[in-house]
């Protein structure tokens, strides 16, 4: 098991919750704008100072790594997102 550091792994649940209240309806302007000028840049902070640079051997291996598990399973998601829309949506209407 990796070793892992508990108030980090709390302060970065504590900023995803921060951000779908951010993003939640009921929640006023007001305390959306205080939320807006945190809570991602606290995520980012966050994920940074856990990132360790000793498990890529270079940077493009580190590019490569997060091309295969973020940006692949975004552009499949939406193609099929989209192709459902396309086809489902559209007979739906006609």
């Amino acid at each position: 098991m990796k070793n892992r550091i508990g108030y980090i792994d709390m302060s970065k649940g504590l900023a995803i919750i921060l951000v779908i209240i951010g993003h939640s309806s009921f929640v006023p302007n007001n305390a959306k704008l205080l939320l807006y000028s945190f809570h991602i840049p606290l995520f980012f902070f966050l994920s940074g100072f856990t990132l360790n640079v000793r498990k890529y051997e270079t940077f493009s291996g580190y590019c490569l790594n997060k091309v295969k598990s973020l940006v692949l399973p975004f552009f499949l998601l939406n193609s099929f997102v989209f192709l459902f829309q396309l086809f489902v949506m559209y007979l739906i209407r006609f």
